[in-house]
């Protein structure tokens, strides 16, 4: 069975390149535009592990601790285009398990989202 990741990113463009991205390296994807959206998909069907931007709609910030609410011990994997002070430490605290500064090589980020999974399991 392929490992499920749910994306969350308000650019269209990056969201679309990433699932694509993802579904060629083995994944099952499935997408949200804002961090409603990302809980309500994490409800529904909880993903192996969820990929989720900082700046989006809903305040990405809070993802890690919204989703460990609503499905504790999912891994959140934490991304961002403007690495801000503070962030990084708060979104650890909350129990992201990584955060990757954008843009980055796909091999790198399916590492990181493999270790994600096996930290999970």
């Amino acid at each position: 069975m392929r490992p499920s990741v749910l994306v969350a990113d308000d650019d269209a463009d990056f969201r679309e390149a990433m699932e694509a991205a993802l579904r060629a390296r083995g994944f099952e994807v499935r997408v949200a535009t804002t961090v409603d959206e990302l809980c309500r998909a994490v409800e529904a069907e909880p993903p192996d592990v969820v990929l989720s931007d900082v700046r989006m709609p809903g305040d990405g910030s809070t993802v890690p601790g919204r989703v460990q609410a609503i499905r504790p011990g999912t891994p959140v994997v934490v991304m961002t285009g403007l690495d801000e002070a503070g962030v990084r430490d708060r979104v650890m605290r909350e129990g992201a398990v990584a955060y990757v500064e954008k843009p980055m090589e796909i091999a790198h980020l399916c590492r990181v989202l493999e270790a994600a999974l096996r930290r999970s399991s």
